[in-house]
């Protein structure tokens, strides 16, 4: 199956449909994600191909060149970083309020955060607001003021938002609440107090899940587990075209 893929500044994001009537398959949160290249022929009649390694999903995207290759690799690296510099900034200015959790609850913790609106988009609300009983205001302007000002939380990992039935969990190791999909996986947790891990296994998040393998391997560095194999691979039948 092919799909169209979009790269945000911390989402890279898969969708099938034509323009206006996407329909969005997988969201992946880029600080979770590593990074691999494949050789041409790795998987049989295969170019120009490369993997995606998340605790949310393993996919792999397929390029139409070897150019478009390297451009979306390089692009998708360097998000990938960024997003990885801006977490650990966000660590270290909140760390008083973070103390209490393990250094891998932290890195979710992160996806979990309020992020605070931009100058431009708290201008642009402010001013609807001030008018927005003018009959004249673009419908669209009025849309995101009641998005804005009415709007529920979203689950961290799939950002899809919690409806009435949702089935909602509290991650027992971040404490966040996210939704029963992406509340799946069990691992054994580290000890707060040490490197060591608790042989029992528990259930957490996905973005738990991903930083306590990571942690485990050596949380310090990044790359660690780009090596590593991992049990989703061999079921995996996404491709991915731009």
């Amino acid at each position: 199956t092919s799909y169209q893929c979009f790269l945000f500044n911390d989402l890279l994001c898969y969708v099938s449909g034509a323009a206006h009537s996407y329909t969005v398959h997988r969201v992946l949160h880029l600080s979770l994600c590593q990074i691999k290249d494949l050789r041409d022929g790795f998987v049989r009649g295969v170019k120009n191909a490369f993997r995606i390694i998340s605790p949310q999903k393993n996919i792999i995207l397929i390029a139409e060149t070897s150019k478009e290759k390297h451009e979306w690799f390089q692009l998708i690296e360097s998000a990938i970083e960024k997003q990885m510099e801006h977490r650990a900034r966000w660590i270290n200015e909140n760390y008083q309020t973070l103390q209490e959790y393990h250094e891998s609850a932290r890195v979710s913790k992160f996806l979990g955060r309020n992020a605070k609106p931009k100058k431009h988009e708290l201008l642009r609300v402010q001013n609807g607001k001030a008018m927005k009983n003018e009959k004249e205001m673009n419908p669209e302007i009025l849309d995101e003021i009641k998005i804005h000002f009415h709007r529920s939380y979203p689950c961290k990992l799939c950002q899809k938002p919690f409806k009435r039935l949702s089935r909602k969990v509290k991650c027992p190791w971040c404490l966040d609440i996210v939704c029963y999909q992406c509340f799946s996986k069990k691992t054994s947790i580290p000890d707060k107090k040490s490197e060591l891990q608790n042989a029992n296994l528990i259930k957490v998040c996905d973005a738990c899940y991903g930083a306590i393998s990571y942690f485990a391997h050596d949380i310090t560095n990044p790359h660690s587990l780009m090596n590593e194999p991992t049990n989703d691979f061999s079921e995996l039948n996404t491709s991915v075209r731009r």
